[in-house]
């Protein structure tokens, strides 16, 4: 951790991986909030614009976007980057008052000599008579605040100020015996020093000095000030709680660097990066025994994150299939004990994690090992709100880092033992190669004496199937709801419509509906957009041999068959699509497994 701290303060950054699928511009954003007044990080950030396009996958947009709400400044009397005199603003000579207290301790009071060449985290808290809720939201947050005073207070280089604010809302003013029960009943909980409840004056001062409005009078802020008086953070609470102890100083440059090591080690993935520290290069096993990182390099490695929020049913199926992939496959599981989730943080010790881990086959990574945090903010974990979101339970690494995947838990609770090793690419793969067995054809989609209805003009006429032979076709489903976001394949289809007609690439467009809910939109896209290319349409009955095939084959009921004219399948999505300047029948340069990918994203949410 010191050599982290040496290399982020003394200005160094890691540099950070540029192949990514996104557009940066949140990456871009981050970092100009950042370094506003750093010419050299500024003038570097453009070279690697012009070098290439910062992209990213939307995984870890969503995981910047969340970072940034942490560094955002907000509008107060102070601002991040103005100087304080603390020794004038915590040791008011107008109070005569030359000290702070500490909750175990009155007798021996904390000096302003005591404070100097510290850390300083004014911490602000209101007092309010909390709901069940609101109260353990707020302890759950002062216990991530707690875990870093622990870990950095006896290194003398940090210490926190608990300063009470009295809320005064919707007409309720809190009698002061009142006020002063609660000031202690959250001192109780407090390691840290705190101006005393008596001294009001001061109390009120420094809310008019920094960002305690009445906006967030009912919230606890953390306000982070360098030996030197600089202002660092507004409020670090969304710091404390990502970044814990290895967040320290918690200055801007501090968490760049740390990004950047985050984004290194997702988009370079490897078990020593993602897992090793300063301090440590082992996993332990049940007995306690190390076991050298270097040992899980050339395996599939799943972090399987678990708290004591989870039941044991997921436990229970994973196990049992690392013991048949741990004999068969190079497979092992890392243990991430996670203690400090909201639900999970009361019932967490390290006995409870002894007993949970030697109920478990595999590794683990040691109780409370700051990399947790880290594991935690690169895979998202614990994720969504609520069940709709994916499982985010198990993060898959591949041998030698050859790929990462946070879906690993989703990707096993749909598809079993058989989609190993559990990423995204793996059961696209096995979807695609599931479709082409299937051998489709044109004729599965109508029998023998099929007739399609074709418009010319005003004319209305059938079209036998057998006079499609030998022609390139383009299939379109449409049910009651048309292709999403599709005026533009429109646009296309019916410029290279045009264009090919009469040439070697030229192709015909079938339009299938459901033939007894032929509806309003249904009908308004035939006309607007098959009938002017005197395309066909084939309305098909629900229920039909054809009409399931068309559900197994387009889960959405709707999108896009392509079929070469020997009637081999050319392309089968749900997001039609013609590339602009591509020629070539079907206009389209990508694969059924990409198609499938992307299908994939959509229906379980896997961004």
């Amino acid at each position: 951790m010191a050599m982290q701290m040496k290399m982020c303060l003394s200005g160094k950054r890691k540099k950070s991986h540029d192949n990514y699928d996104d557009d940066g511009s949140e990456f871009r954003k981050i970092l100009k909030m950042l370094n506003d007044d750093d010419p050299e990080i500024t003038k570097r950030l453009k070279r690697k614009n012009d070098e290439a396009n910062l992209s990213q996958e939307k995984v870890v947009t969503s995981f910047l976007r969340r970072c940034s709400t942490v560094i955002n400044k907000q509008t107060s009397t102070l601002q991040v980057g103005d100087r304080v005199n603390l020794s004038k603003l915590l040791f008011p000579k107008h109070k005569h008052r030359d000290h702070l207290i500490t909750y175990s301790d009155r007798l021996r009071p904390v000096q302003d000599k005591h404070l100097q060449g510290k850390f300083i985290v004014l911490h602000f808290f209101p007092l309010f008579p909390w709901s069940s809720i609101d109260y353990r939201t707020h302890k759950h947050a002062m216990t991530n605040l707690v875990e870093i005073y622990n870990a950095l207070h006896p290194q003398g280089c940090l210490e926190v100020v608990f300063i009470a604010v009295e809320v005064d809302q919707v007409g309720l003013k809190l009698h002061d015996s009142r006020l002063e029960h609660y000031f202690e009943d959250q001192f109780a909980f407090m390691p840290w020093t705190a101006i005393p409840f008596s001294d009001i004056k001061s109390r009120k001062y420094l809310e008019t000095r920094f960002p305690v409005s009445d906006r967030i009078k009912t919230e606890p802020i953390s306000v982070v000030i360098d030996p030197t008086g600089l202002v660092l953070q507004h409020n670090a609470k969304e710091i404390f709680r990502l970044y814990g102890a290895r967040g320290f100083p918690f200055s801007k440059e501090r968490i760049e660097c740390l990004l950047y090591q985050d984004l290194e080690a997702l988009y370079h993935p490897s078990v020593s990066k993602l897992l090793a520290s300063p301090e440590r290069n082992y996993v332990l096993d049940k007995n306690k025994q190390k076991v050298p990182l270097d040992n899980l390099e050339g395996k599939v490695v799943a972090l399987y994150f678990f708290d004591e929020e989870q039941d044991d049913d997921f436990r229970i199926e994973i196990q049992k299939a690392y013991e048949l992939l741990a004999k068969e496959k190079n497979f092992e599981i890392v243990l991430v004990y996670v203690h400090d989730t909201f639900l999970a943080y009361e019932r967490s010790s390290e006995e409870i994690f002894w007993q949970r881990f030697g109920e478990m086959p595999w590794l683990a990574l040691p109780y409370k090992d700051p990399i947790c945090k880290k594991l935690q903010r690169v895979f998202k974990y614990p994720g969504g709100v609520d069940s709709s979101w994916p499982d985010p339970r198990l993060a898959i690494i591949g041998p030698h880092g050859e790929f990462a995947d946070r879906y690993g838990a989703d990707i096993f609770n749909n598809y079993g033992i058989s989609a190993f090793p559990f990423t995204r690419k793996t059961v696209a793969k096995r979807e695609a190669e599931d479709i082409q067995k299937l051998n489709l054809k044109l004729d599965m989609f109508c029998s023998p004496d099929t007739s399609f209805i074709k418009t010319d003009g005003s004319t209305v006429y059938a079209v036998e199937l057998s006079q499609l032979a030998g022609k390139r076709i383009m299939l379109i489903v449409e049910q009651c709801w048309t292709i999403p976001n599709s005026a533009k394949f429109w646009r296309m289809l019916k410029k290279r419509y045009f264009q090919m007609k009469g040439t070697k690439n030229e192709f015909e467009v079938i339009h299938i509906c459901e033939e007894q809910h032929i509806c309003e939109e249904q009908m308004s896209s035939y006309s607007k957009n098959v009938a002017p290319m005197s395309g066909l349409r084939l309305p098909v009955r629900a229920g039909s041999d054809e009409y399931k095939l068309i559900f197994r084959v387009l889960r959405q009921g709707f999108g896009l068959l392509v079929f070469d004219s020997d009637g081999r399948l050319l392309r089968r999505t749900v997001y039609p699509s013609i590339k602009k300047g591509n020629m070539e029948f079907p206009f389209y340069a990508g694969s059924l497994e990409k198609d499938v990918l992307r299908e994939l994203k959509d229906r379980f949410s896997w961004y």
